[in-house]
């Protein structure tokens, strides 16, 4: 009788010790990045992360030029040329064009479609992103839905989570062989914990003429000195 006592209570352990191993394990699985779709090789687009929570959303529109930077502001200049694909299967797709510019050809035999390029950018961590201007040419407009379509975006450093804080397109409707200029006003605090890239999605054309992106400027205010000390004092008490 004690021995078939001893049993049960060994078999229960046992069962508790398993159910708890379980348990951990799910616990840890649920800590893991979420799986997401395995992309193609032949997919040029990457995904579109959610605009950020606390974007204040603004117009954006055509001007003629960029004016000079305003006084106590300071600018970042990004040539076209800088972009590269997402996906880097597409390299050969990209092509340069004029000075500065950087068009996709649609390869013989296939449809147009848009191929994601990336530039990341560094600013001090708390300066102001108050304006933001990008140039090129869209002279499609044939195609429905045929537009070049710019963002700033974010990227944790977990590799978990990212977001946008800014997006614009020429517009579908839109289409000129005069070369753009379209700006939009931005209102974001630059924060530590994220890598911050411009993300241009260039749409293929039977030319290099038609479609393509020239220049991305970027204006912005810096931290106030005082508070990137902040820190520094606080450590050194």
């Amino acid at each position: 009788m004690k021995k078939n006592i001893s049993l049960s209570i060994f078999l229960v352990l046992i069962a508790v010790m398993l159910i708890s191993s379980l348990g951990q394990s799910q616990a840890i699985a649920s800590d893991e990045p979420p799986v997401q779709e395995e992309l193609s090789d032949m997919t040029g687009v990457a995904p579109i992360p959610e605009p950020a929570p606390d974007i204040e959303e603004t117009e954006s529109y055509f001007v003629d030029e960029i004016p000079q930077v305003a006084a106590g502001q300071k600018r970042v200049v990004i040539s076209g040329w800088n972009l590269q694909p997402w996906n880097r299967s597409f390299n050969t797709r990209l092509l340069p064009h004029g000075w500065g510019c950087l068009g996709t050809i649609t390869p013989s035999g296939q449809n147009s479609d848009w191929t994601t390029t990336y530039f990341p950018f560094s600013l001090p961590i708390g300066s102001k992103i108050t304006n933001v201007y990008w140039t090129g040419t869209d002279w499609v407009a044939s195609t429905a839905n045929a537009e070049l379509k710019f963002w700033i975006e974010r990227e944790h450093w977990k590799g978990k989570t990212a977001d946008n804080i800014l997006y614009d397109t020429t517009g579908s409707m839109y289409s000129s062989g005069e070369p753009f200029n379209k700006y939009k006003a931005v209102n974001h605090t630059v924060v530590d914990q994220y890598s911050y890239q411009i993300r241009i999605d260039i749409y293929s054309s039977s030319e290099l003429k038609y479609m393509h992106i020239c220049q991305i400027t970027i204006d912005y205010i810096e931290p106030s000195p005082f508070v990137n000390a902040i820190p520094v004092i606080v450590n050194n008490k």
